[in-house]
């Protein structure tokens, strides 16, 4: 679908309904949970691009209902509903309603989304809901505006994939046990969108927007780091020590004022781990943004240039208490509690050109400048107050070509620099170049790091396809995929003087850590129709992952985690069946089968079954049947889903969708109207 839908979108940027196939696409591959969100910013970027485009009553506005499900096409002006169903056997629940409709020149649609799933271990659950609002008006024959507003409502406890699941039961992991998390969007989203056609192919788009983020998150049992620092030799002299107690030095604010300069320069010792109770921690942003976007289309030249403008401020609230009752005379009471209130900017430049050199030749050259300032640590606590910025020229080059009417070769090289939240998702800039997405919330799964902030993408991209006249389709192609990422970390450091004046105290304080990811894919597609009913394919993957994590200020030697290296092999295989009948009968069968290696992870002595996390090798199979009913407004399915009730692990160092754990019963009903 992807491959299809950028062919389109190389064939003519401008059209409207080429973005919403290439939309589709991208969020068939999203992830349901919303635990990976690779395809996030793709995904809505399109879905923007499709609805400032089209005129109105063209295509559909809604989030939820694609191009296949309705059309204009031929229709009234009148009301329109649709609503999708998906239950499971596990307890899992997706339920979408879009309800839209179109009176003259204006459009509308109301859409709804609810998630709920109360996971498969202790405090996994999820509860999401979403809804959005959009209207297009039409002023004249070649004006248009566009308005989209999103609210959102997210609770969740431990959601991240893990090697193992069992995991989060142990006694000592508490974190896991009693973590909560809650964001709410109220709203998410102000869009205000204008378009003008000047001409076939030459089009100017204007995009203001406010976004805006609530989330609060509490926790028992977190681990600290504590980096011992002696500060003898460094020991202001004249130091005045009247009024100060040695034996709880802490207390006084005037001591920790002297000691904060002297915490990085310290002599480094030796590390530890201590837990702390609780953590409170709320974080909120507000940004406001304005996108001017011209695409021209000149004889063979494609042409897009535009600029962005996104400025706002991030407010952060943090309270680390909860202290064994030996260490309450060395840290402080509360160990951290910060208030943070730091500036986010960012401006962005960029210009594309593709150049249709022959009729079998297309080749795609661009540029981007961005320049970023945002908060240095924002979601490791202890936070801090600074801003940190970085700044990069990137460049983007691809190729199409086709030596023949079913062949296709295409490659493509591109660098960027991702955003702080989802304000990287809020944008008209293109995100694939000639057809390999360059635009990403993260790469690296969130499970690993979390989430991240100011990260730098290389991405290089090579595919060869064909379609042959006996309805076989077939492709190869290969991904490599880096992020580099830099940022601050809070921890403690313990502060020793071995001076005249004893001194043992614990000051909130940080450091700096590197993660280099870098995956590398290799993919094999074969499809065949059988006929004008059955469909038969194959698909295999294999994605070598490895990433790379250093703290800059503490040697290897103090600190086993200092400077890893961890890697993961993961192979998929999937083999499919899909048959449709006239009448309405339709079925799907489906093999898959997963196998991973990993490398370089930390032993586990407690639980030798883990110890080294080898990696697991196992097959799922998966059967779906059901009908659609008059023009295919109305469907009801039924599927079995691990038919076998195999469990399975997998390192989420590689990025995976989330599998079921057990034989599962699903039911889907969509209906039209």
């Amino acid at each position: 679908g992807v491959r299809e839908a950028v062919r389109a979108v190389n064939a003519d940027y401008a059209s409207a309904p080429a973005h919403l196939f290439l939309s589709d696409s991208y969020d068939a591959l999203r992830d349901p949970r919303r635990i990976n969100l690779r395809y996030e910013t793709a995904w809505f970027n399109e879905r923007l691009l499709a609805n400032l485009l089209s005129p109105v009553g063209g295509g559909p506005l809604s989030q939820y209902v694609s191009q296949q499900e309705y059309s204009k096409l031929f229709e009234r002006d009148g009301f329109g509903l649709s609503t999708v169903t998906e239950a499971f056997s596990t307890g899992e629940l997706r339920e979408t309603a879009s309800q839209f409709g179109t009176f003259g020149n204006l459009s509308y649609s109301l859409d709804a989304q609810y998630f709920y799933d109360n996971g498969l271990r202790p405090n996994s659950g999820i509860s999401r809901t979403e809804a959005y609002a959009t209207v297009k008006l039409q002023l004249g024959p070649h004006d248009t505006l566009f308005l989209q507003t999103k609210f959102g409502d997210l609770q969740n406890g431990d959601v991240f994939q893990r090697y193992d699941q069992r995991e989060v039961s142990r006694p000592g992991n508490r974190a896991a046990q009693t973590l909560d998390f809650r964001e709410l969007q109220d709203p998410a989203l102000i869009l205000l969108g204008a378009h003008h056609e000047w001409s076939p192919g030459n089009h100017t788009l204007l995009l203001l927007s406010r976004l805006a983020n609530d989330q609060v998150l509490t926790v028992d049992g977190i681990n600290s780091l504590v980096l011992t620092r002696n500060i003898t030799s460094l020991f202001p002299a004249d130091f005045d020590k009247r009024g100060l107690d040695p034996a709880r030095p802490l207390a006084s604010d005037a001591l920790v004022g002297a000691l904060s300069p002297l915490r990085a320069r310290g002599t480094l010792e030796r590390q530890d781990l201590t837990e702390l109770e609780h953590l409170d921690y709320r974080a909120n942003f507000e940004i406001f943004g304005g996108e001017l976007q011209q695409i021209f289309t000149l004889g063979p030249h494609a042409a897009v240039f535009g600029g962005l403008y996104q400025a706002g401020n991030f407010e952060t609230h943090v309270r680390l208490d909860g202290l064994a009752p030996k260490l309450r005379g060395l840290f402080l009471d509360p160990p951290a509690r910060q208030d943070a209130s730091v500036s986010f900017e960012r401006i962005n430049i960029y210009a594309y050109d593709t150049w249709r050199v022959v009729p079998w030749l297309t080749l795609t050259g661009g540029v981007t400048y961005d320049r970023l300032h945002y908060p240095d640590n924002f979601r490791q606590p202890p936070i801090n107050e600074r801003e940190a910025s970085m700044e990069q020229w990137s460049p983007k080059a691809g190729f199409i070509l086709q030596p023949t009417r079913t062949i296709t070769l295409r490659g493509a090289y591109s660098e960027a620099i991702s955003g702080v939240s989802f304000d990287e998702s809020v944008r008209l800039e293109p995100t694939q170049v000639a057809g390999f997405n360059q635009a990403y919330r993260t790469i690296i799964p969130e499970s690993i790091i979390g989430s991240v902030a100011g990260s730098r993408y290389k991405t290089w991209g090579l595919s060869l396809e064909q379609k042959l006249p006996t309805g076989t389709y077939w492709a190869v192609g290969w991904d490599l995929l880096e992020q580099d990422l830099d940022r601050t970390r809070g921890v403690f450091d313990f502060l020793k003087n071995e001076g005249d004046f004893q001194l043992a105290g614990v000051l909130p304080s940080e450091i700096r850590e590197r993660f280099e990811y870098r995956e590398q894919a290799l993919t094999a597609t074969v499809n065949q129709l059988v006929g004008d009913r059955l469909a038969i394919g194959a698909r295999y993957r294999i994605a070598d992952a490895e990433l790379r994590e250093q703290f800059h200020d503490v040697p290897r030697s103090l600190y086993d985690a200092a400077d890893t290296v961890r890697s993961s092999v993961l192979q998929e295989l999937s083999v499919y069946a899909v048959y449709n009948h006239p009448c309405g009968f339709f079925a799907r069968a489906e093999a898959l089968w997963m196998s991973q290696e990993n490398d370089g992870f930390a032993r586990d002595t407690a639980h030798p079954r883990n110890d080294p996390r080898p990696g697991d090798s196992f097959w799922h199979f998966n059967a779906w049947a059901g009908w659609r009913f008059h023009r295919n407004q109305h469907e009801i399915s039924v599927g079995l889903l691990n038919i076998t009730g195999t469990d399975y692990q997998l390192e989420p160092l590689n990025e995976y969708r989330e599998l079921p754990r057990d034989q599962t019963v699903v039911v889907r009903a969509k209906f039209t109207f």
